[in-house]
């Protein structure tokens, strides 16, 4: 006869505990970003580094091409681009724009007889579709696609060092795993610019939590929907959150797999087209057409610019858009579009777009910073003569 011991009790706690620290560890994790310094359960990540081929530190943000789409005769559009992205080391390739009158109706898919869109919005999908298809047909194992006003922080490539960890922890990676993409290698798309989600607490992996990036706009100080900013006041301010895509509005920018591009280029030109591009490319990430995997992070990393000029001057859609007097770009602390002044003079000292947002300055040189400690000590007293 066989007895069953009993485990000691300091066992059982044991076991228990590491149980526990392990399901915490998997609903809330910071990396070593820079801008996105580590605390809590995840603090142990700080100084590991991602096991990863590539990195988000290059010219190309990690992904093999960057593609940005741009109607030829908007030159101001290209100009303002080419010098923030070469000012910010990234390099970007083009894809020609279309005009929706240059699409005939038999080129049209399936749902898009009678051409329901207008010209611009038609020109708009058949442009997306053709950045997309140079994916397929050059074999392309990511590339990122931008619509060509996008703005970002210059401290992007820390941004999305970051972002990487959470997207790889999103699909299941562990720090150890070996991926050729530093995103991971199970994703179709990665939304990285939109205007609005909505975010689901049953779809996917739980959120993986970038806590204290001083790099991100306080969520009331952002010009995004109420219901995104009750979304971001979950967490402390300065938090961002990576996690599989809901049901995202505008295509700023998304990174497509060469996997996800042959299924995008199927689900949206070849198989239907029943909604405008960005719409579809929601419904197509939202359903999983295709068993499309989506993932993206809130707040987003690309917001449009919108320089200064006449009517029309921020939109190839709407020619009757009002003018302004003054650029901006929306929800981006330190824009490399508006410090393009300062990126050109070699200074750091950067342009704040949200001053009230605790700055994350570069380290002072040590000269400098003795310097200013000895002009704070109090000047020796000076004895009286008699």
């Amino acid at each position: 006869m066989s007895f069953m011991t009993t485990p000691p009790r300091s066992a059982i706690i044991a076991v228990s505990g590491i149980i526990s620290l392990l399901l915490l560890y998997r609903l809330v994790v910071t990396t070593n970003s820079p801008y996105a310094p580590s605390f809590g359960i995840g603090h142990k990540l700080k100084h590991q580094r991602l096991n990863i081929q590539g990195s988000p530190q290059n010219e190309t943000l990690g992904f093999q091409k960057i593609f940005a789409i741009n109607l030829p005769e908007r030159t101001d559009k290209r100009d303002s681009l080419s010098l923030a992205a070469s000012l910010t080391n990234i390099y970007i390739t083009y894809i020609d724009g279309v005009k929706g009158q240059d699409v005939i109706n038999k080129s049209l898919p399936f749902g898009q007889e009678n051409r329901k869109f207008t010209e611009p919005m038609l020109g708009s999908w058949r442009a997306h579709m053709n950045a997309v298809r140079t994916v397929v047909e050059e074999g392309i194992s990511s590339a990122l696609i931008l619509e060509d006003d996008v703005d970002w922080d210059v401290r992007i490539k820390g941004q999305l060092h970051a972002f990487a960890g959470g997207s790889r922890w999103v699909q299941g990676y562990f720090s150890d795993n070996t991926t050729h993409s530093p995103y991971g290698d199970d994703w179709d798309l990665l939304w990285l610019g939109f205007c609005h989600d909505r975010f689901d607490d049953g779809r996917g992996s739980p959120p993986f939590v970038i806590a204290n990036d001083l790099s991100i706009v306080q969520a009331d100080k952002m010009a995004i929907n109420p219901s995104m900013k009750d979304f971001l006041r979950q967490w402390p301010e300065h938090t961002r959150v990576v996690h599989e895509v809901g049901s995202p509005i505008c295509s700023y920018a998304y990174a497509v797999s060469l996997r996800g591009a042959q299924k995008l280029l199927y689900g949206l030109s070849v198989h239907h087209l029943k909604a405008l591009f960005d719409n579809a490319l929601a419904t197509w990430c939202e359903h999983n057409v295709n068993g499309a995997k989506c993932y993206g992070a809130y707040p987003p990393y690309f917001f449009p610019h919108k320089a200064r000029g006449g009517r029309g001057k921020n939109s190839d859609n709407n020619p009757k858009q009002k003018g302004r007097e003054k650029s901006e770009t929306p929800n981006i602390q330190w824009s490399a579009k508006m410090n393009i002044e300062k990126l050109l003079a070699g200074q750091n000292d950067f342009t704040d777009a949200y001053p009230d947002t605790p700055q994350q300055q570069p380290p002072k040189p040590k000269e400098e910073t003795r310097e200013k400690e000895q002009q704070k000590k109090p000047a020796p007293k000076r004895r009286r003569s008699l």
